[in-house]
């Protein structure tokens, strides 16, 4: 009995002190979280839909993997095309987490690929955008980086970014330090960016939170209405469940050859399962917006030379 004891207390011991491996990061979730981020390209591509950021465009194409096409920012490319047939381009990064940190080799790697597509000849800022997608970026992320690339976006050069920088109070401590710790990065990763460039760079990129692969899966949930509301057949929600599995298997074999997708290389009985979505109410939306901007446009802050509203 007294052995029996003795071996008891060893494996309650034994069991105090055991560790184990999060499954987080020895399952493949940052693969099988990319793997719904790029099917959720697929599926606005299916129906002919505007995307995140380029929310003036139709989805055109979505390439996986896109070092071979020369770019450094390789997850995902997506292209797009506006009414007026100005052809535009996504390049997106997919992390399942990300903290902006010079320790964090993750985040140098994100930054030193975004900044070599930037100065890339082949990179149009006019009409070329850069995202990272994440899943359920944290409060810094979403609030003081995204303030920081909002304020880019916001100011009307170089100059006035920067002042907005360094003056104190007009963002957060945490997001100026962010601009401090991205400029050092790409320093190391290249040549040191002047403040027109540091500027442009900021106000192209944008973060993208998604919650996919995850038990709210409220994007999930958008994207599968969506598909159902372009079905063709049968019942609408059973059309989209089944689709949504079909794209992920799809880019589920994909991905590993890198694979390219215009909407005819999409399989044919999903192309019959869905029509696009109604482009005559999105061009009257479009329209109504090109009429509101005549007079938008013409409203000023200034009353003569020095009154200010």
């Amino acid at each position: 009995m007294g052995r029996i004891q003795l071996g008891l207390r060893e494996l309650k011991s034994g069991m105090n002190n055991a560790s184990a491996t999060s499954p987080v990061s020895t399952g493949g979730s940052g693969t099988f979280f990319e793997q719904h981020v790029d099917a959720l390209f697929l599926a606005l591509l299916l129906v002919r839909a505007p995307l995140p950021i380029l929310k003036d465009c139709q989805v055109e194409e979505v390439h996986l993997q896109v070092e071979h096409l020369g770019w450094e920012t390789d997850d995902v490319l997506v292209v797009a095309m506006k009414p007026d047939g100005v052809r535009r381009r996504l390049a997106v990064q997919v992390k399942r987490q990300f903290t902006i940190s010079e320790k964090d080799e993750t985040c140098r790697k994100a930054f030193s690929d975004f900044w070599a597509d930037f100065k890339s000849p082949e990179f149009d800022p006019a009409t070329d955008r850069f995202a990272l997608a994440t899943l359920r970026g944290t409060n810094a992320l979403l609030g003081s980086f995204n303030s920081l690339l909002d304020c880019a976006r916001a100011s009307t050069d170089a100059r006035d970014f920067m002042q907005r920088v360094q003056m104190d109070g007009f963002l957060s401590k945490t997001a100026r330090g962010y601009a401090t710790t991205i400029r050092r990065m790409l320093e190391e990763a290249d040549e040191a960016p002047t403040d027109e460039q540091f500027w442009k760079f900021l106000s192209l990129l944008h973060v993208v939170s998604f919650d996919l692969n995850t038990a709210s899966a409220q994007n999930e949930i958008w994207i599968k209405t969506l598909l159902a509301a372009t079905a063709n057949e049968g019942d609408p929600s059973a059309a989209a469940e089944s689709t949504w599995r079909e794209l992920l298997e799809l880019v589920g074999t994909g991905m590993p050859g890198a694979a390219s997708y215009r909407y005819d290389d999409l399989p044919e009985n999903i192309r019959n399962r869905h029509g696009p979505i109604d482009i005559r109410s999105a061009g009257i939306v479009r329209a109504l917006s090109e009429h509101s901007s005549v007079t938008l446009d013409g409203i000023k802050t200034t009353i003569g030379a020095t009154a200010e509203i």
